[in-house]
C-alpha cells in the first residue's frame, strides 16, 4: 500500500458526501427562493427573495468547497486568509443573485443558460479564490484547460437545475416536485464536479505548506462548514416554507377539498414540504 495514501478514508468520504449533500440542500434553496421572486408583487419582496435565495446557494456551495478540501488528506497544516476566505464567500453570494434577477425578468430558457454559465464561472473562480486563501507553497501551478473544463461543467449542471427547476417541467405539472428534486440533484453535482476539476487544476496535494497555517485552520473551517452552514440553511428551508403563499402553483392547503383528498394530502405532506 502507498504510504501516502490515508489508512481510514471513511472520514475523508465522509465529509465529501456531507459536502454533497449540502450543495444538494443549497439548489434546493435556490430553486426555491427563486420561484418565491416570481410571485412577489413588489420590489422589496422580490429583492427579498433573491438576496436570501443568493445566500443559500452561495453560502452552501462554499461550504460544499470546503469540506471537499478537507476531505483530501493533506502531509501539511492547511491555513486559510480570514480575508481572502471572506471576499470569496461574498463573491459567491453575489454571483448566486444574477440567476434568480434574470430569470424573474424573463423566464426563458435563454436566460437560464446565461444565469447558469454566470454562476458556473463564479464558483470556478471561488474555489480558485479558497485554494488561494490557503496559501499554498511553494505555489500553485494552475492547469488552464481543467480551469475551462471546471467552469464549463459547473456552468451546465447550473443551467440545467434552473431550466429544469424553473422553466421546464419542475415549472407545473403532476410531477413538478419530482423534477424539482432531480434539478437540485444535478445543478449540486455538476458544481461538485466542477469543483474538484478545480483542486485537480492546482495540484494541491504536490503542496508541501500553507503560507496561512497560523490564521483560520482547515478544523475551524471545517466545524464552521459542517455544523454552521447546515444550521443557516435549515434556517432559510423553514423560512421558505413558511413564507410560501398558498395557490401559486397549485400548492395551496386553504382550498376546500373532499376527506379522501385531505388523507391523501395528508400522506404527501413531507414531499410538499420538501419540495413546495
Amino acid at each position: 500500500m502507498d504510504e501516502s495514501s490515508p489508512k481510514h478514508p471513511e472520514p475523508f468520504l465522509l465529509l465529501w458526501l456531507l459536502g454533497l449533500t449540502l450543495a444538494m440542500l443549497a439548489c434546493h434553496l435556490a430553486i426555491g427562493y427563486a420561484r418565491q421572486a416570481t410571485r412577489q408583487p413588489g420590489r422589496a419582496g422580490l429583492a427579498g427573495s433573491v438576496a436570501v435565495g443568493a445566500l443559500a446557494w452561495g453560502t452552501g456551495i462554499m461550504a460544499a468547497m470546503a469540506l471537499s478540501v478537507a476531505s483530501q488528506p493533506l502531509p501539511f497544516v492547511l491555513g486559510y486568509s480570514v480575508a481572502l476566505l471572506a471576499t470569496a464567500w461574498a463573491g459567491a453570494v453575489a454571483l448566486a443573485a444574477v440567476p434568480p434577477l434574470l430569470l424573474s425578468w424573463r423566464p426563458k430558457k435563454s436566460f437560464a443558460l446565461v444565469g447558469g454559465a454566470v454562476f458556473g464561472v463564479g464558483i470556478t473562480a471561488a474555489e480558485a479564490g479558497l485554494l488561494w486563501a490557503a496559501g499554498p507553497l511553494p505555489g500553485l501551478a494552475w492547469r488552464i484547460d481543467s480551469l475551462v473544463l471546471a467552469a464549463c461543467v459547473a456552468s451546465a449542471g447550473a443551467a440545467a437545475a434552473l431550466w429544469m427547476g424553473l422553466i421546464g417541467p419542475g415549472r407545473a405539472g403532476r410531477q413538478r416536485r419530482s423534477w424539482r428534486a432531480l434539478a437540485a440533484v444535478i445543478g449540486a453535482l455538476g458544481l461538485m464536479m466542477g469543483i474538484e476539476l478545480v483542486q485537480s487544476a492546482g495540484d494541491l496535494a504536490t503542496q508541501i505548506g500553507s503560507a496561512h497555517s497560523g490564521e483560520l485552520t482547515t478544523a475551524a473551517l471545517t466545524l464552521t462548514a459542517a455544523l454552521l452552514a447546515p444550521a443557516v440553511l435549515a434556517l432559510l428551508t423553514g423560512m421558505l416554507h413558511l413564507g410560501k403563499q398558498p395557490g401559486g402553483d397549485g400548492d395551496s392547503a386553504l382550498a376546500p377539498v373532499a376527506g379522501n383528498r385531505r388523507r391523501r394530502r395528508r400522506r404527501r405532506s413531507l414531499w410538499q414540504r420538501l419540495f413546495p
